[in-house]
């Protein structure tokens, strides 16, 4: 039989660059990486051997006939465990391997393979599949056809575990596998019509190498401004590596003043330092894969407690020197967090990320005791709170009423009496009770649930308004209400809480939105589109936090902000420059607010200022809706 092995060639060349490339890629050793290597390896060896017994059947008569036998029973076991691994790739995709008893995986999937492939050793007994006639050569045996059937249904288990299965595998990785498999049933059928083209070889290659652009795309893997593994690599390979309950060990090694780095040497320059960074953390190991998972954030993935070790060495030596960029000299500021604990591990993937968080805002938190901060225990407790934290208030916003509003009345000192509140959000957690803004905020923002929070905050206030009347009942003359950076992500305010706010507040001149110095500063555009749609509707704007450093005086006056909530810090740092402040947005005709006032002794330092309202504990603390309709009847009441 004449074979046209042309396409199969040209099928290994292609699959022994794409393997050649996958080796050099530097992923990390995950068994998904791992099996997708062994198929590449086995679809390399299945080819050869393909062509080379076309070659060798073709001269079959003037060949011993040992070498034949040899040959051919080596390409048909090979045909028989090349499925196998394709099975448990797949199973590898759905993230279901080390869910499952390893044992029963062997004994099911591989039991029929072994039994196939015993009898494909003993063929040059039986020719049950095929023999060599001194006379016509190679001819085919009775369960030839049946070898493919099999292979067949192997592929066919595939589709069906893939079918199954699709939830937990990612769509391209689920079309890519069935149109994969597919393609090598019908190559098999093709093959058992037309035996001399060798087309299954050749389909094989090319649904590998397809696969691995899909699948294994190192592009997809790769952060090009540093060239480490990118945030999708880490959670595949952290996926993986919880999954196989390996002993790990990572370093996560944040650059908090990165921005600061941007403005002071340009971004040229940080990037450079990055790229730096980067390869020094690599430094050639092989034992050693690093990933950028956030702009300023790379974690350093090790299997050996050795290598982990030395890595940590090598930061604590190198990051106390300067980094000699583009003929300057930059030192970054950094936290280091090193998680070895296998206790830590076992929360899974989202909450070791959260865990490395805490660690690393702890290592900021301490960086003037100690620059270098390698945490080597993670505090299992805190993090332990923090998770419950979060559970909970995922309830509180999307299925519970957890939230509850306090309000801190605010004074004025021309009227000697409050006339404002400033609505502040509280946290009734069902174990650890009341919490604070500053204890469940940061998990919002996290989480992506500040928007939410505002409607919710918004509604309060507005239920409250109806069902207390605190313009008519208690004499006040507004309310605050803060909303978050969220809403300011775009130049049009959101719809839900937009519509929400014209149909349930009558008196929209009542209201001022507050807005941090942080929003003002790096908003600036969208902001002012947002302020002026709001202040078409009646509603009213102030500017908290100021003078904490984020904005400057020209930001207070270009946005078109009625009153000016000025921070404590002013007050206690410079009262003449406090006084010179407040003097001029009277000129601008701004109404301003003296916030954190909690002694007498920094009353008296306002008391001969030209301020009209103040606000802080000497006064009133915030407090809860019956504390107070309480206070303010009594007090305004004198």
């Amino acid at each position: 039989m004449n074979y046209i092995i042309e396409y199969e060639i040209c099928a290994i060349a292609c699959v022994i660059v794409i393997f050649i490339s996958f080796l050099r890629s530097h992923f990390f050793p995950s068994i998904q990486n791992r099996l997708f290597g062994t198929l590449l390896a086995f679809t390399i060896a299945d080819l050869t051997l393909d062509v080379v017994t076309a070659i060798t059947i073709e001269k079959v008569l003037s060949l011993p006939f040992w070498l034949n036998y040899l040959l051919n029973t080596m390409f048909y076991s090979m045909q028989m465990i090349f499925p196998v691994i394709a099975l448990f790739y797949v199973i590898s995709l759905a993230g279901k391997l080390w869910s499952m008893s390893l044992k029963k995986i062997l004994l099911a999937v591989t039991a029929g393979a072994v039994s196939l492939i015993a009898l494909i050793f003993v063929n040059p007994f039986t020719g049950i599949l095929f023999y060599i006639d001194p006379v016509q050569g190679y001819l085919y045996g009775p369960f030839f056809k049946a070898l493919h059937v099999i292979s067949s249904s192997y592929l066919l288990i595939i589709i069906i575990y893939l079918i199954r299965h699709k939830k937990a595998i990612q769509h391209n990785q689920l079309v890519s596998a069935v149109w994969f498999v597919s393609l090598v049933i019908t190559a098999i059928i093709v093959q058992l019509i037309y035996p001399n083209l060798l087309i299954l070889g050749t389909v094989i290659g090319i649904a590998v190498s397809v696969m691995y652009f899909m699948l294994q795309n190192p592009r997809d893997m790769v952060d090009y401004r540093t060239k480490t593994l990118n945030y999708n690599a880490f959670i595949l390979c952290l996926n993986e590596l919880i999954m196989e309950k390996a002993q790990l060990y990572l370093i996560s090694v944040d650059l908090y003043n990165m921005p600061y780095i941007n403005r002071i040497f340009g971004i040229n320059s940080s990037n450079m330092l990055l790229s730096s960074i980067a390869q020094f953390l690599k430094d050639d190991s092989k034992r050693v894969w690093v990933f950028r998972t956030t702009d300023t954030r790379f974690v350093v993935i090790t299997l050996d407690e050795k290598e982990h070790e030395s890595v940590k060495k090598r930061i604590n030596e190198r990051f106390n020197q300067p980094w000699n960029i583009d003929s300057s000299q930059i030192i970054p500021s950094f936290a280091v967090c090193s998680i070895t604990k296998q206790e830590v591990l076992d929360f899974g993937l989202d909450n070791l990320a959260s865990t490395m968080d805490i660690a690393l805002s702890n290592a900021v938190r301490n960086k003037e005791k100690n620059p270098l901060s390698i945490i080597n225990e993670c505090d299992i407790n805190e993090f332990t709170y923090l998770l419950e934290v979060e559970a909970s208030l995922h309830e509180a916003l999307f299925e519970k009423d957890g939230l509850c509003m306090y309000f801190q009345p605010i004074y004025s000192l021309k009227e000697k009496k409050f006339i404002g509140l400033e609505a502040l959000v509280r946290f009734n957690h069902p174990k650890f009770g009341l919490l604070l803004p500053s204890e469940f905020l940061h998990i919002a923002e996290k989480n992506g649930h500040m928007q939410k929070l505002d409607q919710i905050v918004v509604k309060k206030v507005c239920d409250f308004i109806n069902e207390y009347e605190p313009y008519e009942k208690l004499k006040m003359q507004f309310i605050c209400i803060n909303l978050s950076a969220a809403e300011f992500a775009s130049n049009v305010m959101p719809i839900k809480l937009t519509e929400y706010i014209k149909d349930n507040i009558a008196q929209p001149e009542k209201i001022f939105f507050e807005i941090t110095e942080t929003i003002a500063a790096s908003s600036k555009e969208n902001l002012l589109e947002c302020m002026n749609q709001y202040i078409s509707m009646g509603f009213k704007f102030a500017l908290d936090d100021f003078g904490t450093g984020y904005a400057n005086i020209a930001q207070a006056i270009e946005l078109p902000f009625a009153l000016i909530k000025i921070d404590q810090s002013l007050l206690t740092a410079s009262p003449s420059v406090l006084n010179d402040i407040l003097h001029m947005m009277e000129t601008l005709d701004k109404m301003t607010l003296i916030e954190g006032v909690e002694t007498k002794e920094q009353l008296d330092i306002i008391s001969n200022l030209n301020s009209g309202f103040v606000q802080g504990f000497y006064f009133a603390r915030p407090m809860s809706i019956p504390a107070l309709i309480s206070f303010l009847s009594d007090y305004n009441d004198r």
